[in-house]
């Protein structure tokens, strides 16, 4: 029991860094240029890696859709945000290489994926927007897997796969 206080509070710092990048997603303040990045993605792909518990990332994931007030019906920007996220904590421990690595590769991918479910027409629009959109979030991605490292430091429970 004296185990579980510690796992809660560096979960409950996991929740309020994913609920403050839903946030500045909302605004304008994270804008570079016009390109606007997927900062809950970033932030969710990076948690994969700690969080080992799926009922604890998967509230993280739902609390990010809360904070963007995605619609209760099903909507394709959410569908696409849980589809990769679920993805990304389920491939963690799949994918060869080191955590770091991996974090940076799987928000280089879910960029692109995420369009590919909400909205296919916009990467045939704005191919280029969406290419530095991707290497933003690869950036903001490696800032959150150091954050979220730093939070699970001394926790086995979130520790990642070496």
């Amino acid at each position: 029991m004296k185990k579980f206080w510690p796992s809660i509070g560096r979960f409950a710092a996991a929740l309020l860094v994913v609920g403050f990048a839903a946030l500045l997603q909302t605004s304008n303040v994270v804008d570079a240029g016009g390109v606007k990045p997927n900062l809950a993605l970033a932030a969710l792909i990076a948690f994969s890696f700690f969080i080992r518990e799926s009922v604890f990332y998967f509230t993280a994931v739902f609390f990010a859709l809360i904070i963007l007030r995605f619609k209760p019906e099903l909507e394709l920007t959410a569908l696409a945000m849980t589809s990769i996220s679920a993805a990304s904590f389920f491939a963690r421990n799949l994918i060869p290489g080191k955590p770091f690595v991996n974090n940076l590769i799987l928000a280089a991918v879910g960029t692109p994926v995420f369009y590919l479910i909400a909205d296919p027409d916009f990467i045939l629009r704005e191919t280029f927007t969406v290419f530095e959109e991707m290497l933003y979030n690869v950036f903001l991605g490696a800032i959150f897997f150091f954050v979220a490292r730093h939070i699970f430091r001394h926790e086995e429970e979130f520790r990642f796969i070496a």
